[in-house]
């Protein structure tokens, strides 16, 4: 009677357990790296700002910034504001970090998780019609693949911008709205998504369609359609939600790229001129937003996983 309680019990203690070394690792990386940089805030920030950074200068910028405190006691500072919800504040402007993210994010979220979500909807559709025998579905999930794997997503974007802002001006490159700064870059990271993610998706499907439940689903009578969709296809799907793992840091990426190429208010962007400016406390909030962010995939994953598949249920 009471063995399953206690098993749950274990289990959540285990898992609570390693969550919290998860985010204590996570937030000594987002600590750590982005002192690794060659220089010092206090040099590039002052030069930035047209200021001599003398050694009298570059002292006060760093006493004012809290940045001559040992590593340790600066650590547990940062991590005792996060508790607070206190993100810092940028160390060139003053900006408070927790507004800049939420100012920036929604443009970011779009791009990624709204080119993740996309790309994982054609690769299904991709998938399933390829392993059907449809051979256009075939050669465009193909030739996506090859695209994406030939063809920096720089490339691809600046390739963009002159067919569709110089060429055809349907677009104002590096300005205008929604169009210009989301939409075209979202389509840009379904479409380096799409075609990896549509190959595996066929590959399993055809796999599970080789399966005895797939060959009597056909002898009842069904279409071809109706049975990769009904028997085969939750197969690909499976492979699918365990490929969006790996997927999700790339998307990181691609979405740093495609944001600094059409001018995107994005995290993405922030963070670039953070790293030019060596603006540790953005570069900090940044890391750990990544992190938590593929730390938020791999939960989500895990539990599509666990409902789709009932190898993996205890």
């Amino acid at each position: 009677m009471f063995g399953p309680i206690c098993g749950r019990r274990d289990d959540l203690l285990r898992h609570a357990a390693l969550s919290a070394v998860l985010l204590t690792a996570l937030a000594l990386v987002s600590f750590a790296l982005p002192r690794a940089l060659p220089g010092h805030p206090a040099e590039t920030i002052l030069f930035r700002l047209g200021v001599v950074p003398t050694p009298e200068a570059v002292r006060a910028f760093t006493e004012q910034a809290g940045l001559d405190r040992p590593l340790i006691a600066q650590f547990v500072a940062w991590i005792g504001r996060l508790a607070a919800g206190d993100w810092g504040q940028s160390l060139r402007g003053g900006e408070q970090v927790a507004a800049g993210l939420l100012e920036r994010l929604p443009a970011s979220l779009a791009i990624g998780a709204g080119g993740l979500a996309l790309g994982a909807a054609m690769a299904l559709a991709l998938g399933f019609a390829a392993a059907a025998g449809n051979r256009p579905a075939e050669s465009v999930s193909r030739g996506l693949a090859f695209f994406a794997q030939a063809v920096p997503a720089f490339v691809a974007g600046l390739a963009a911008i002159h067919v569709f802002g110089v060429e055809l001006r349907w677009i104002r490159p590096f300005g205008g709205g929604p169009l210009e700064r989301v939409l075209l870059p979202t389509a840009l990271v379904a479409l380096y998504s799409a075609g990896a993610l549509a190959r595996l998706v066929a590959l399993e499907t055809r796999r599970a369609m080789a399966m005895p439940f797939f060959v009597a689903a056909r002898a009842k009578g069904l279409s071809l359609g109706a049975a990769v969709r009904g028997h085969a296809g939750p197969f690909g799907a499976i492979a699918l939600l365990a490929a969006l793992r790996v997927e999700a840091a790339w998307v990181v990426g691609g979405t740093a790229v495609v944001e600094v190429l059409f001018a995107t208010p994005g995290i993405s962007a922030w963070m670039v001129d953070a790293i030019g400016d060596r603006d540790w406390p953005v570069l900090q909030a940044y890391l750990l937003l990544v992190g938590l962010w593929l730390i938020a995939v791999e939960a989500l994953s895990s539990m599509a996983l666990t409902r789709l598949d009932p190898r993996r249920r205890p």
